[in-house]
């Protein structure tokens, strides 16, 4: 296993103090860098050899996902004079080598490492002498170490998920505001609206120039009442009134309606969100509503009054045609005058 200490130890190191660890007991070796702890221990050697380890500690991962690695690779120790020899006793390489060579200096132990696989260099490395408890407080440090980069990370995660979701939700805002507007042209329907009341108006011109001659003009008898004064009164006038205003009023004028007064309750609800969020409302946000309100008004206000003129066309249609049906074309008028066109709300 190749320990990725390497470039740690050879380089910007911070050694830890000095702990008791006399020739009479274990040897332990210490270092740590920013993000890193290295430890080489061994037992107390007999005829020049020991047991040992060597063991690094590690951030894995990235913040706010790091966690703590450790990674041990037992190795075989010989010990003559200031030189020593780590050999690993697995599989595992020790810093890609099969054996590390070191000495022993003042207390340190210097390591010899392998040729730079980049750069082909010899590099060394000190690690102080040192002991448990420092080994314990180097990796304890090191966790907080970690912890604290996390909670950093995720702080910083989280403002920004929170910048995004504002910049969503004031650009949101900034649609429905855009979506109303549209919504409130109303000036289409209205002009279709007039076009049904000028047709219902002419259909009704027509009525009166054919009851100008009386029931029995074109071929006697009621034949004038019954084939053209009731059938203006009905098939056209009335026809105007309710397939063609009505269709009109209830597929285009009152749905759109519908639907700028749910964008309007959008907004609303943009701008109650933005409020509770410290966040601004769009500029035009107020205005829009507004307008939007008034173009409802006007748009019901002038509708009214076409329904109201469509409605006036048919009575009167159909008063001229039962004015007609009288003497011997009784019965034969058009019937009851049907029920109104209903205003709009």
């Amino acid at each position: 296993m190749r320990l990725t200490y390497l470039a740690v130890v050879a380089g910007a190191l911070v050694l830890l103090g000095v702990s008791a660890c006399g020739s009479s007991g274990p040897s332990y070796f210490l270092a740590s860098a920013p993000g890193m702890v290295l430890l080489v221990q061994w037992q107390v050697p007999q005829d020049g050899q020991a047991a040992g380890s060597v063991t690094e500690v590690r951030a894995t991962g990235t913040a706010p996902d790091e966690t703590l690695g450790v990674t041990t690779v037992p190795v075989t120790v010989s010990v003559s004079g200031s030189q020593v020899t780590l050999s690993p006793t697995g599989l595992d390489a020790l810093f890609g080598a099969t054996s590390i060579s070191g000495t022993l200096s003042n207390g340190d132990l210097i390591l010899t490492l392998p040729p730079s696989s980049s750069s082909g260099a010899i590099e060394t490395g000190t690690l102080s002498s040192s002991g448990p408890s420092s080994y314990n407080a180097a990796v304890a440090a090191l966790s907080r170490s970690i912890s604290q980069a996390n909670a950093q990370a995720a702080a910083a995660q989280q403002q920004q998920e929170q910048q995004q979701q504002n910049a969503q939700a004031e650009q949101a805002a900034e649609n429905d505001v855009a979506a109303l507007s549209r919504a409130a042209d109303f000036s289409g329907d209205l002009g279709t609206l007039q076009s049904d009341v000028t047709q219902t108006n002419n259909d009704l011109a027509g009525e009166k120039s054919d009851a100008a001659g009386g029931p029995n003009a074109d071929g006697g008898g009621c034949y004038n009442l019954t084939a053209n004064v009731d059938y203006d009164a009905q098939n056209n006038v009335e026809y105007d009134a309710q397939n063609d205003l009505g269709y009109d009023l209830s597929n285009n004028l009152e749905a759109d309606i519908a639907t700028a007064r749910s964008d309007m309750a959008t907004v609303r609800n943009d701008l109650a969100s933005l409020s509770s969020s410290g966040l601004p409302a769009p500029a035009s946000a107020s205005s829009t509503i507004a307008a939007a309100t008034a173009a409802i008004a006007h748009a019901i206000s002038v509708a009214n009054a076409d329904i109201a003129q469509v409605n006036s066309d048919v009575s009167q249609a159909y008063a001229i045609a039962q004015g007609m049906a009288t003497g011997s074309c009784a019965g034969q008028g058009p019937g009851p005058t049907p029920a109104p066109v209903e205003p709009i709300r």
